[in-house]
């Protein structure tokens, strides 16, 4: 009697599966400052791939935060403006020197007016109050005119002056968020500086990189051949 004898062999390897593929893609633009793998190599989720250069990245971080700086002196100086027009007198701090001298210059050409007013004031009254017999009914509605023209030119630089700094405010704060926005975007892209693997496995390169090669966005430049075990 014979008895057929199947041999299994039990053996540890790795299988290289066409399904299991994660592709590897440069998110930003820039030149490769480092590599830190070779082409075959084994490595493991979060493990670091290649650097891109983040100096244009740094220097236009520097310029928005230079300009938010900026833009926040700007927007405090409107605001103490704002309060000093309503107290009518000054009262931004001395170290905002741009808005402290605006003041100063709104408040001399306040006092300019203001006597220019007064003056047209009792010229008026003076022709206005003669005598009858002395009294001229053109030379007073000359005086009258005067000083309505002078009244409305201290009017006028008052309600032009707040009008400037809302609408100033206004802007200000539009370009204040802005600029946050675009900080904040700029932010998000740093983490793309430092290229990363998303799964452990082997890399193979679809043209070989170097450093001082440059990346275009969404270039795809190696994918992860992701292992499995078998026992």
């Amino acid at each position: 009697m014979f008895v057929r004898i199947d041999d299994v062999i039990k053996a540890g390897g790795i299988v290289r599966t066409k399904d299991n593929v994660s592709g590897v893609h440069n998110v930003i633009a820039g030149r490769i400052t480092d590599r830190y793998y070779s082409p075959g190599a084994m490595v493991h989720k979060g493990d670091s791939l290649y650097r891109i250069d983040s100096s244009a990245y740094d220097a236009q971080y520097k310029s928005l935060f230079a300009e938010k700086e900026s833009l926040a002196v700007k927007i405090d100086g409107i605001r103490q403006l704002k309060e000093s027009f309503d107290s009518d007198k000054n009262l931004v701090e001395p170290s905002n020197m741009e808005a402290f001298a605006r003041f100063e210059y709104y408040l001399d050409k306040c006092r300019e007016l203001e006597i220019q007013e007064q003056i047209a004031q009792k010229k008026y009254l003076a022709e206005k109050n003669r005598p009858a017999s002395l009294r001229r009914e053109k030379a007073v509605e000359i005086e009258r005119l005067n000083y309505e023209q002078a009244f409305s030119a201290l009017e006028s630089l008052k309600s032009e002056f707040a009008e400037r700094l809302f609408a100033e405010e206004k802007t200000l704060t539009l370009s204040f968020q802005k600029n946050e926005q675009e900080l904040a975007k700029l932010e998000s892209q740093f983490e793309y500086l430092c290229i990363r693997s998303p799964i452990d496995g082997y890399v193979q390169e679809l043209s070989s990189l170097n450093v001082g090669d440059y990346l275009v966005p969404a270039e795809k430049v190696s994918f992860l051949q992701a292992l499995s075990k078998i026992h």
